[in-house]
């Protein structure tokens, strides 16, 4: 939660266009910053089952206010 509390106050103070965490970090942090919130799917290795990756994407937008969602590409595979 440091971090988390952290990362928002200089994002804050940055004024940066958006912070980026894991979806399961988007309800602490949305109450610290005040910048857009963005989150990563697939993420890190890009290989995670298509199925579960669309379900990790809808779980987050039906639970969470989030502003964008970044996919990490299954680049092993080319």
């Amino acid at each position: 939660y440091e971090a988390l509390y952290s990362l928002g106050k200089k994002a804050n103070l940055h004024q940066v266009a958006a912070v980026c965490v894991l979806p399961e970090q988007l309800e602490i942090i949305r109450h610290i910053t005040t910048v857009k919130l963005a989150t990563v799917a697939n993420f890190p290795t890009g290989n995670q089952p298509h199925k579960e990756v669309l379900a990790a994407i809808e779980k987050t937008i039906i639970n969470t206010k989030v502003d964008e969602i970044d996919y990490v590409f299954p680049y092993q595979d080319y």
